[in-house]
């Protein structure tokens, strides 16, 4: 999740989303802990901002479907696992 996330993947989602992606990325990078930031706008967009304001951990799977379409290379297929994630309750 701490991965710079690449043109494609930020493109393959849909404006609205876009948008709350890029909301999450400036309020991620203005962050600070003991006065000094904990990450720079320069760092670039990272995975970890697809997760909004909160979220919980809902498991891993083996969505080989998913994996396929997304993975070109078939011996990284093997390796890849889909995080899943749902909003909080709170």
């Amino acid at each position: 999740m701490n991965k710079i996330a690449s043109k494609e993947e930020f493109n393959s989602v849909a404006e609205d989303a876009q948008a709350d992606i890029l909301k999450a990325y400036q309020r991620n990078c203005s962050a600070t802990s003991n006065g000094a930031k904990l990450r720079d706008l320069q760092e670039g967009l990272k995975r970890v901002d697809w997760l909004g304001k909160r979220t919980l951990f809902a498991g891993i799977q083996k969505d080989e479907a998913y994996i396929s379409r997304r993975i070109r290379s078939h011996s990284e297929r093997a390796e890849t696992f889909v995080v899943e994630f749902s909003p909080s309750s709170r």
